[in-house]
């Protein structure tokens, strides 16, 4: 099965860019290709100038990734979740990054569950905290994977005021297959389908293009529907 099939685009600063489809249209996979989990069996990936292949390690720590599931630890609070990733892109801890953490933590609306264990967190907050975690640093590129699947809609929207913060100074991208988190949330939305770009265009120029879908003619008989 060839998983991506000439996928090609490029993005700018400020965007929030949505690959939207169905689950296994190559949506995670190009996520894996872009961020240098797995290598692609041809084609290049450049992030500001840098060869993904040859600069993995230079380009992994001016991006941030949000997994499809939470990567939390029961026995560590917030904060502490922050501060171990910051460690990981090599931050120095000290007054700026203890600052900046708990801006972010405020902005996703965390701020005073802090020091709360992640194991008495709802499942919204947990969300939040993942996407929260993956802003940590000089991150210049965002990935998020379906942030929002599997929320209750105020948990859900909480999420999406969170992302749309994040989209200042940075590129965003983020997968779904649902259509109301991609209208809600897109600057310019992606269509993929068995691995393929099928549509591309922001959510105005989609949804007057295709906005009908699929027509499908009825007809009705009422004398049966009658007896």
């Amino acid at each position: 099965v060839q998983a991506l099939k000439e996928v090609s685009f490029s993005l700018a600063k400020g965007e929030l860019f949505v690959l939207l489809g169905h689950n296994g249209a190559g949506k995670s996979t190009l996520i894996n290709v872009i961020t240098g989990l797995i290598s692609a069996t041809h084609g290049k990936v450049f992030i500001n100038g840098l060869d993904v292949d040859s600069d993995v390690t230079e380009v992994q720590q001016t991006i941030g990734v949000c997994a499809q599931d939470d990567l939390l630890w029961d026995d560590l609070t917030a904060k502490e979740h922050m501060l171990l990733t910051a460690a990981f892109k090599g931050c120095v801890l000290g007054a700026p990054l203890l600052e900046a953490v708990d801006f972010v933590l405020d902005k996703v609306q965390l701020l005073d569950r802090a020091d709360d264990f992640s194991r008495n967190y709802s499942g919204g907050m947990k969300r939040r905290l993942s996407v929260a975690m993956s802003t940590v640093g000089d991150v210049d590129l965002l990935f998020l994977d379906e942030p929002s699947t599997g929320l209750d809609p105020i948990s859900r929207r909480k999420v999406w005021d969170t992302i749309n913060w994040m989209k200042k100074d940075r590129v965003v991208i983020l997968t779904t297959h649902n259509m109301e988190e991609a209208d809600a949330l897109g600057d310019t939305i992606m269509i993929m389908h068995h691995g393929q770009v099928r549509a591309w265009g922001d959510p105005l120029f989609l949804k007057q293009t295709y906005g009908k879908g699929y027509q499908v003619n009825l007809t009705v008989d009422a004398h049966n529907i009658a007896e």
